[in-house]
């Protein structure tokens, strides 16, 4: 691992599925494949703070800022959707009625 301009070069092994996975999924969403790694590992930490928040009880959800790290493409995948500060329920609603009419 070397250290190129504040990021850590890292070579990785995978099997050839794997990385045609890896590809198709990069692919599909128009990025590369550190970009999808980077945003599989995004979602991982969400999983392990809500796991860990929901062991001690007390839970609060990713934060906007976390999520909007996302690609577009995976935002829309796990539902991420933004609603208006002042009237978030009917900014839902209409969210819920564009979406399912």
């Amino acid at each position: 691992m070397t250290d190129t301009h504040g990021k850590v070069q890292l070579t990785l092994e995978l099997t050839p599925e794997l990385n045609q996975t890896l590809e198709e999924l990069a692919n599909t969403i128009g990025t590369t494949k550190s970009d999808v790694l980077r945003q599989a590992i995004t979602l991982m930490q969400s999983i392990v703070t809500a796991k860990e928040e929901t062991l001690t009880s007390t839970f609060s959800p990713p934060t906007l800022e976390a999520l909007s790290e996302l690609n577009p493409w995976t935002q829309n995948l796990i539902g991420v959707i933004r609603l208006d500060s002042e009237n978030p329920e009917e900014s839902y609603v209409n969210y819920l009625e564009e979406k399912y009419s």
